[in-house]
């Protein structure tokens, strides 16, 4: 089962990742909700950098040693780079919804 629920991780942030691009693409915003995505992103980015420290000290932890290093993706990912990995995903994001800005709003 290992295997599996490790590729599961790596698809799971492949899929977010595509999900909130493709939202940002086809989506049409008011300037104070991206305002607030830009504050949520910061948090977020706060959030993946105590879960990769968190994943860090459990992986440290000498019963659980021999089984996280079958998870090869999972190390991969949520190593010190988990929050580099969301940070360019949001900035990515905002700078879609920044550059749609120009338009004109939909009512609704």
């Amino acid at each position: 089962m290992t295997p599996v629920f490790d590729q599961l991780v790596f698809i799971i942030l492949i899929a977010i990742a595509l999900g909130s691009l493709i939202i940002a693409f086809f989506t049409d915003y008011h300037p104070i909700v991206i305002g607030v995505f830009i504050l949520s992103l910061v948090f977020i980015v706060i959030l993946a950098g105590l879960f990769a420290n968190v994943y860090d000290d459990v992986q440290d932890i000498d019963e659980f040693q021999d089984k996280s290093a079958e998870f090869k993706f999972t190390n991969a990912i949520m190593g010190i780079q988990f929050p580099i990995i969301i940070g360019f995903i949001g900035i990515i994001s905002v700078i879609i919804l920044l550059a749609k800005r120009g338009g004109a709003t939909s009512p609704v």
